[in-house]
């Protein structure tokens, strides 16, 4: 049984790895403290989830990150359920409205074209350079 697991677990591992996956900032590995970046990818979330959005929240939680901090939330937020109400809990196989996102998804639903520039220099000013 505990091979099965340990096989199941790197599958997992390997499905969900990302280009953001490993780092350090000097001598501070950002892996060891993953729920900080947790809460912050929770609370990115929760500003985006269900009817309207908390834009300004939403950026003033990641606003003093730096970039690999940044990568850190992006990481933490993973791929989560999102459909046309922004609710998660429906997915794709029992509400055709339904689809996992990534954070970059999620703010591509959610944040109007002025907001999505906004964010989009946020990150690109930190040094990851992305094109949501």
């Amino acid at each position: 049984m505990l091979p099965v697991l340990i096989i199941g677990f790197v599958i997992m591992k390997m499905r969900f790895k990302s280009d953001f996956s490993s780092f350090t900032v000097g001598n501070y590995d950002l892996n060891n403290d993953i729920s900080h970046y947790a809460r912050i990818a929770d609370t990115q979330f929760n500003c985006m989830k269900g009817l309207g959005t908390n834009e300004d929240y939403l950026f003033s939680s990641i606003e003093q990150l730096n970039g690999e901090e940044l990568k850190a939330v992006y990481n933490a937020f993973g791929s989560r359920n999102y459909s046309i109400t922004g609710q998660q809990g429906i997915t794709a196989e029992n509400n055709i409205l339904g689809v996992k996102l990534d954070l970059f998804g999620w703010y591509k639903k959610e944040l109007s074209k002025k907001e999505l520039t906004k964010m989009r220099m946020l990150w690109n000013g930190k040094g990851v350079n992305v094109s949501f």
